[in-house]
């Protein structure tokens, strides 16, 4: 007796062509929305400081019944 010859795993030509057009597809996506997002954002004003704290906490201290007993900002 002799074993069955091997199955070809070869894919057809057309649904190789389909699965790049797929992967093109989906990256294009990626890159037309990371696009849109840098061209639809809004820039910060020329010389914002964004890093500055330009207000004081707002901080109330309670006691345990909920009374305000103190409050700042």
């Amino acid at each position: 007796m002799t074993a069955p010859a091997p199955k070809s795993k070869s894919r057809p030509l057309l649904r190789e062509f389909g699965n790049l057009c797929v992967s093109l597809g989906f990256s294009g996506g990626i890159a037309g929305l990371a696009f849109a997002f840098l061209v639809i954002a809004p820039w910060p004003d020329e010389g914002a400081d964004l890093w500055a704290v330009n207000r004081l906490p707002a901080i109330v201290i309670e006691d345990r019944n909920g009374a305000e007993i103190a409050a700042r900002g």
